[in-house]
């Protein structure tokens, strides 16, 4: 039970509920002391194992939401500042071992003060909603995205070196004026970088990705295991 919690990491909390037929104290004391977050003794009846799966259920998503309270920004949805910098450090450690690039974009919203000044802070707010979420339209499933602070986002781009960094940021930068309901890239047209870099990939035979798995990436979104829960008996 042990080895499985700490597979997991802070990827995913598990409740675990031991089902054994040790019913001395010691046995029990042992078993939760390696991992489980309950127990019960065989033989069980159904009944009493559906009440303590309810009461897991509901610990797991109180934990769900405490891990998403925890780690996003609660007006924009995208990851907040501790988080995109911690994700910023790892990306930066792996580009180091890899020996491979990372890029970073650091945006910001123009005339954000004379927008709330002229239309009020619930014109800001909005805005600052729509922002990251027209930006993440354009971003690969492991690229990151998190409120840095006030009007200003910071995107992260495992992998990508100067001039598609540069590429990026300047579609970023005419997307949000762009239809808030299409899923282009905002370079007008132009192939995502990330289609790009597949399609080369491919021809070359190798994994873009250097068989990653996602990271946490897109605005307003969990990738799926992370953040969340499971419940196992």
């Amino acid at each position: 039970m042990t080895n499985v919690k700490q597979s997991l990491g802070e990827a995913s909390y598990v409740y675990l509920i031991l089902l054994t037929g040790k019913t001395g104290t010691q046995d029990i004391v042992q078993g939760m002391e390696a991992g489980a977050d309950d127990y019960l003794s065989k033989p069980f009846e159904e009944r009493e194992l559906n009440m303590r799966l309810r009461v897991g259920r509901r610990i797991v998503e109180l934990t769900k939401e405490l891990r998403t309270r925890a780690t996003h920004d609660a007006l924009t949805g995208a990851w907040n500042r501790r988080m995109i910098l911690e994700i910023l450090q790892r990306e930066i450690a792996r580009s180091v071992r890899e020996g491979t690039s990372v890029g970073v974009i650091m945006a910001d919203l123009d005339h954000f003060k004379r927008l709330n000044d002229t239309l009020g802070h619930l014109a800001g707010d909005a805005a600052l909603r729509e922002a990251p979420r027209r930006m993440g339209l354009a971003l690969r499933p492991y690229d990151s995205l998190g409120r840095y602070g006030g009007e200003e986002f910071l995107v992260v781009l495992p992998g990508t070196y100067l001039p598609d960094t540069m590429a990026d940021a300047g579609g970023h930068r005419r997307g949000p004026r762009g239809d808030p309901d299409a899923g282009d890239d905002p370079r007008h047209g132009q192939p995502r970088r990330g289609s790009r870099r597949r399609a080369e990939s491919q021809r070359r035979g190798t994994d873009p990705d250097g068989g990653r798995g996602p990271l946490p990436g897109k605005a307003g979104r969990e990738e799926p295991g992370r953040g969340g829960g499971q419940l196992a008996h």
